[in-house]
């Protein structure tokens, strides 16, 4: 189930804060068209929000594509040893409360 899937199960009549996050939420979907020569335009919005000059980096894993300036990719792929134990923690805790639901 993607992302804009769990988003769309969620009432939207719930409260205006509910409303709110999914328009910022989706506020940088674009659809976009491949030309004949199979590439993409992105669109000058995001290019600026992402930061993106003349070196990017694409980065995919499971169904998620992500397209970086080469610069803030490696910003945030630089971390510090207790920096990476602390979002390792946090993560399984996540996961773990997340099988819990699961039971």
């Amino acid at each position: 189930m993607n992302e804009t899937t769990k988003l769309n199960e969620v009432d939207d009549f719930m409260s205006p804060e509910i409303r709110r996050f999914k328009r910022v939420f989706t506020n940088g979907a674009n659809l976009i068209q491949i030309d004949s020569a199979m590439r993409v335009l992105i669109p000058k919005k995001l290019l600026e929000y992402a930061q993106l000059e003349s070196e990017v980096v694409l980065s995919a894993y499971n169904n998620k594509v992500e397209l970086w300036s080469k610069s803030n990719y490696e910003n945030e792929l630089s971390i510090e040893a207790d920096d990476l134990s602390s979002l390792a923690q946090h993560f399984y805790a996540q996961q773990s409360k997340n099988s819990s639901k699961e039971d």
